[in-house]
């Protein structure tokens, strides 16, 4: 639904800048129309023929100029790939209207004390209705993203993992002590990796980190392909990754409440090496009340679920069979 809406909020701001080649106001005197202006007459300026044979130039109107730059940002902001492209969205919505009324009324005002009357087309009422629409729908988008943030009791309080350079900084830490990147609340990464990566052959284009306690690994069977070893943890099994490899599949278990995926080694949970088209700190995979979302951690070349490239630090619900991409490398979310 969100992606959806991210392609919808755009449009209807696109409409608004249609509507302004629609008429938005007719303009009489004792009966006799003037002249029919639309919005870009207002934006830009016309001559106008009055009755006694002179022409005038009415417009530009420095308020319409407003509200139709405000529609070309709400166009604009819809191609952002962050949250701040809904904030940006919504504030265009809620204030092009007003100042569109705003606007309205101060006209009508200076019409009537010089003994004109106005009309108000379809343009200027669609132009409202747009608006209100594309502040609405943002809205709706803002207040869904915010609901699905994670718990704050995923959130990692031991040391966090900078998603810039990939240093290691103890979990008080705002700022990264390598590159100065701020360091988002809860961390990325998580606590050192102290085991040492498979040395599975399937592992061909990326490594899992030792298991803990509480976890599970993967082994190449006499088959040659990976299988889970054992199952420790009690409850339900861990779902897995699995993901094709010179016609091998390799199997990754989601073991951890939050699991890092990227090319920085001592950053993350699963490493694929060797592949610049993947970030360092990449995506995250984390579980909340027994459902595993997927999340984007501002990754340059985007991760796809099923197709749809995802905003970044927003968790989107997973399901079994799920496709997820991360830049050019696909993997299948599954049952183990």
């Amino acid at each position: 639904m969100e992606n959806l809406g991210k392609k919808i909020s755009p449009a209807l701001f696109a409409l608004i800048i249609i509507c302004f080649l629609m008429p938005f106001v007719s303009i009489s005197c004792s009966g006799q129309e003037i002249v029919t202006l639309s919005g870009v007459n207002m934006v830009f300026g016309k001559m106008v023929q009055l009755p006694t044979g002179e022409t005038e130039s009415v417009g530009p109107f420095p308020m319409v100029i407003v509200v139709f730059v405000l529609a070309l940002v709400g166009v604009g902001v819809g191609f952002w790939k962050n949250r701040l492209s809904n904030v940006a969205a919504f504030a265009a919505g809620l204030v092009g209207p007003i100042t569109m009324y705003l606007f309205k009324s101060s006209f009508d005002e200076e019409a009537v004390s010089q003994g004109l009357t106005t009309q108000w087309g379809a343009g200027y009422y669609l132009t409202l209705l747009l608006f209100l629409a594309g502040a609405g729908l943002n809205l709706y988008l803002m207040v869904r993203n915010r609901g699905a943030l994670p718990a704050p009791g995923l959130a990692r309080s031991g040391p966090r993992f900078c998603i810039q350079c990939g240093a290691r900084n103890e979990g008080g830490n705002a700022f990264c002590t390598q590159c100065g990147a701020r360091l988002e609340p809860g961390g990325y990464g998580g606590s050192a990796r102290t085991s040492a990566p498979f040395s599975s052959p399937a592992n061909v284009g990326g490594e899992a980190y030792g298991p803990g306690e509480d976890e599970v690994t993967t082994v190449l069977d006499d088959s040659g392909d990976t299988r889970l070893l054992e199952q420790v943890e009690e409850g339900e099994p861990f779902p897995v990754l699995r993901i094709k490899r010179a016609e091998e599949e390799e199997i990754i278990p989601i073991n951890k409440p939050e699991f890092y995926i990227g090319r920085n080694r001592e950053a993350v949970d699963y490493w694929e090496a060797d592949n610049p088209s993947i970030g360092r700190v990449h995506a995250k995979i984390i579980r909340q009340d027994g459902a595993y979302y997927i999340v984007d951690l501002e990754s340059k070349n985007g991760t796809y679920l099923n197709g749809e490239r995802l905003s970044s630090n927003v968790p989107y619900p997973l399901s079994f069979k799920d496709k997820i991409r991360l830049a050019n490398i696909e993997y299948t979310f599954d049952q183990p």
